[in-house]
């Protein structure tokens, strides 16, 4: 908790998913004018998401999780004010909703994913920052001599009094360099309507799988030999023997048998980074045939316009 005033409680997490919700309409604002698109759009917009967010990262935790619920499981699945949300089902829900609003509205989604994408990446860094004040998706155990280890107070509600690796803040890092990198670069370069969304697909999918080798939180897990799915947390011993016995990756499932895991949003990783290959060469070709511009908007001339010299002298009365 940052802040109390009486009886309104100001959290840690709610505050910077606040803040990226601010500063994400803002810097949308920014890019919707500079492409010609109208502010409303993003602002109505920008409400689709958060709800279809919340109820997609919902969702997703309860399929995975289920079995974990607490009896009742179906009133259990409403309690999200107890934790429980997955970026990922967050996103996928967020794109169904942009979808769906862009066809009620008759505007390009793929102008308008490119429009909001850097906020998506700069609001993730938020979030992972909150994760880490509240102490989330905190990292597996390190050794006490790691320069970058973090130890949450006994208050947190992941694992207190442990050097553990800092996954939320390398995340936010990461998530930070992609934002820059869209904002700065990208969207001044982009070669066809749609690329900025698929090249954060990639780079944040990209950066998700990695750190989620250093998570130590509880996940859900899918055996790709077996392909038994499991929720919770991997089992103790792991496979590869070097990296990926040491990281989870997989594990022994009896004597001399090995199982390999992937988190789901690994899983996830991999699908929403190969989906992105055939959308890719689908919608670089469909904008180069249609010769669809991705310049920005020309800007209206505001000189104040000159009241035209008469000709020859006025006439005496």
């Amino acid at each position: 908790m940052i802040l109390q005033l009486g009886p309104l409680k100001v959290h840690s997490y709610g505050f910077m998913l606040a803040l990226a919700f601010l500063v994400g309409i803002y810097l949308a604002g920014r890019a919707a004018r500079r492409v010609g698109e109208t502010q409303d759009h993003v602002t109505d917009l920008s409400f689709w998401i958060i709800v279809a967010a919340v109820i997609g990262s919902r969702l997703f935790h309860v399929l995975v999780f289920w079995s974990e619920l607490q009896p009742p499981r179906l009133l259990s699945a409403f309690k999200i004010w107890e934790g429980g949300l997955v970026y990922y089902g967050g996103f996928i829900g967020a794109v169904t909703a942009s979808v769906l609003f862009c066809r009620l509205k008759k505007i390009d989604f793929w102008q308008m994913a490119d429009i909001i994408t850097p906020s998506i990446a700069l609001g993730l860094m938020f979030g992972r920052i909150g994760c880490t004040l509240v102490g989330c998706c905190y990292g597996k155990a390190c050794p006490a001599d790691y320069p970058l280890a973090i130890v949450f107070p006994p208050e947190t509600i992941g694992v207190a009094g442990v050097p553990l690796y800092p996954t939320q803040l390398l995340e936010a890092a990461g998530c930070l360099a992609i934002a820059l990198f869209l904002w700065f670069y990208l969207q001044y370069h982009r070669r066809f309507r749609g690329q900025l969304l698929l090249v954060f697909i990639v780079l944040y999918s990209a950066l998700r799988f990695t750190l989620e080798f250093w998570r130590d939180d509880p996940r859900g897990f899918a055996d790709l030999f077996t392909f038994a799915a499991a929720a919770g947390q991997t089992p103790a011993i792991g496979g590869l023997r070097g990296f990926l016995l040491w990281s989870g990756t997989i594990h022994e499932i009896s004597s001399g048998i090995y199982g390999f895991y992937l988190s789901e949003s690994q899983l996830v990783s991999l699908v929403m980074t190969l989906a992105v290959v055939p959308l890719w060469i689908w919608k670089s070709r469909r904008d180069r045939r249609l010769g669809v511009s991705v310049a920005p908007a020309p800007v209206p001339d505001q000189t104040p316009k000159r009241a035209p010299h008469s000709k020859g002298k006025a006439k005496r009365k």
